[in-house]
């Protein structure tokens, strides 16, 4: 729970303030307390990460049914994805146009032969 995490990390602080006095660092005789150093540090970081995991899962469940969503919510996704090109703007500007103002005539088989024997087929036929 969140306060077993507090109460862990001040002891590591504590613990950490005791062995890295300026003084016991610069004219330490023992290498061990500098590897414990560093095992603390490393304790305190590992307890800081299930703190924060913890408090973003909370914060999904907040905002799973909302309307919007908080932008450091969002999934992450790859360089990649994001710069791919949505199926509007994959067509040029002209294309678009033409697609909107002139869309496909489904079933439009009358005089379809006759217009593409003379030459003025102005319907777009599937």
């Amino acid at each position: 729970s969140k306060s077993d995490l507090t109460k862990q990390l001040q002891e590591l602080k504590t613990e950490l303030l005791s062995l890295s006095l300026h003084v016991q660092k610069i004219a330490s005789l023992l290498a061990s307390k500098l590897s414990q150093i560093s095992t603390v540090h490393k304790s305190i970081a590992r307890v800081l990460t299930v703190m924060n995991k913890k408090a973003c899962q909370n914060l999904q469940e907040y905002y799973k049914n909302k309307k919007y969503l908080p932008l450091d919510l969002h999934i992450k996704k790859t360089h990649a994805i994001c710069c791919q090109l949505t199926r509007q703007s994959g067509k040029m500007e002209k294309q678009h146009k033409q697609d909107i103002h002139f869309p496909t005539v489904k079933g439009c088989t009358r005089g379809k032969r006759y217009n593409d024997v003379i030459g003025l087929n102005t319907r777009k036929c599937p």
